[in-house]
């Protein structure tokens, strides 16, 4: 079944990554520890759809296994060309800077927050929002 997003209005979103091995070996852990190798690995980021009945990968990328998350989803945001509704995103995209550009395209963001997250939002407005609407839980969302 062929699906088009062209005609959803928006689309309910998830970005997360994942590590992937390689079959080259690097010398950081000869260097480190003076012995053994360590296996490369690279990251795969991905925006899939989050409806159950439309689901299907969105974006992908393949970086660097070093790769932050919280830093590749700007690239992402920008390279999708649709209009997202809703995002849900794991603890590795929590930052005050995604919390803002999600807001800044119209969607609504639902971040895991780390238990040392502090609600002060340092010139974010949506960082300050999503404390305001439920403090001290595990998913927020900007009100």
């Amino acid at each position: 079944m062929i699906m088009n997003l062209q005609t959803r209005s928006n689309v309910n979103a998830s970005a997360n990554s994942t590590g992937l091995s390689t079959n080259m070996y690097g010398r950081w852990y000869t260097v480190k520890y003076g012995e053994g190798e360590r296996r490369h690995y690279i990251k795969l980021h991905a925006i899939v759809t989050a409806d159950t009945d439309m689901p299907f990968f969105i974006y992908a990328k393949v970086t660097d296994g070093t790769a932050s998350d919280a830093a590749e989803l700007v690239d992402m945001i920008f390279n999708i060309g649709i209009n997202v509704g809703e995002m849900y995103l794991d603890k590795g995209y929590l930052s005050r800077a995604n919390a803002q550009l999600i807001a800044d395209i119209g969607a609504v963001h639902y971040i895991a927050i780390k238990s040392n997250v502090k609600s002060k939002s340092h010139g974010y407005p949506a960082w300050n929002s999503m404390f305001i609407c439920t403090e001290k839980t595990l998913m927020v969302m900007l009100c």
